[in-house]
């Protein structure tokens, strides 16, 4: 991250802007003096930098993350079992902040926030929001759920090193969650424009028990 919001990117990219524009005209006048295209080809490889990190930026705030659960044991959701869902994506979602909050020394409120609820089989949709400037808390929304793709997504060799990673805390959190799945049959798929994994009830159970051991 080159800078800390949009408005800092905009103005970084329109004083640069301005200088090409001016060192162009010079290049007209001075179609001898190298030193002014040096100079020029330099700003030029800046802008381009600094143009492509904002537009990266740009496509986190738009990108949405999605919770597919689909309940094998029958086709309706119970308040209590959708109580217990939200409540465990919410336990794991807030923990994961905590920790990258933490390794990043980050001072922020910002926590992953549900933006539509879809009906059928239940779908979640999380997202930054349009009125989201702050690209520290964008940053830190992307790698939390970045995060949850590499846990749901971990091989059996490496869910016993996810304690030592994430935390007693976290692997709490997941368990519960874990749990949920298994005593009500949920498969859980998760997706943004950039990944996608499903995790069976079966998948959770075997989870749950290596981390059990």
């Amino acid at each position: 991250m080159l800078f800390n919001t949009i408005e800092e990117y905009d103005n970084d990219l329109n004083d640069i802007e301005s200088r090409l524009h001016s060192m162009e005209e010079r290049m007209k006048q001075y179609p001898e003096r190298k030193g002014i295209a040096i100079n020029y080809n330099s700003f030029k490889q800046l802008h381009d930098i600094i143009l492509k990190d904002r537009e990266d930026y740009l496509k986190m705030i738009g990108d949405n993350t999605s919770f597919h659960v689909n309940n094998e044991a029958k086709h309706d959701f119970s308040l209590q079992l959708m109580s217990e869902i939200f409540g465990g994506v919410n336990d794991l979602t807030f923990s994961l902040a905590d920790i990258l909050k933490s390794a990043k020394d980050l001072k922020s409120d910002h926590i992953p926030s549900v933006r539509k609820v879809s009906s059928g089989s239940l779908h979640l949709t999380f997202s930054m929001g349009d009125e989201k400037t702050d690209l520290r808390e964008v940053q830190l929304n992307y790698d939390i759920f970045n995060t949850l793709f590499d846990v749901f997504e971990c091989g059996e060799e490496d869910i016993p090193k996810l304690n030592d990673k994430l935390g007693d805390k976290f692997i709490s959190s997941y368990q519960n969650f874990l749990n949920i799945m298994i005593k009500n049959r949920l498969n859980i798929t998760l997706e943004n424009s950039m990944r996608n994994v499903t995790m069976t009830h079966e998948d959770a159970l075997k989870v749950y028990n290596i981390l059990s051991r």
